[in-house]
């Protein structure tokens, strides 16, 4: 799920779900400012390959990253929705 979060931004607001796995990966590029968050709906493990330009640091002090509650955009975001 990609939302953009970025005030002021011609996009601020829009939502992205993708599907991806069983076949479908790809390449997603993550702009700043666009929140983002996996859920895996397969009974096995998935994997996610992550690239970053800057190292991840979990002191909140040091991290470049926004952080925001896992149901910011709604709870039903995580929802799935065949059809």
């Amino acid at each position: 799920m990609l939302l953009d979060v970025r005030q002021g931004a011609q996009t601020e607001g829009t939502r992205l779900r993708l599907t991806l796995g069983a076949g479908a990966s790809r390449l997603v590029r993550i702009p700043p400012g666009v929140a983002h968050g996996v859920r895996n709906l397969a009974a096995s493990t998935g994997h996610v390959i992550y690239f970053t330009d800057v190292h991840f640091s979990p002191e909140p002090a040091m991290c470049d990253e926004g952080r925001l509650p896992w149901d910011y955009a709604g709870a039903e975001i995580w929802d799935v929705t065949r059809g």
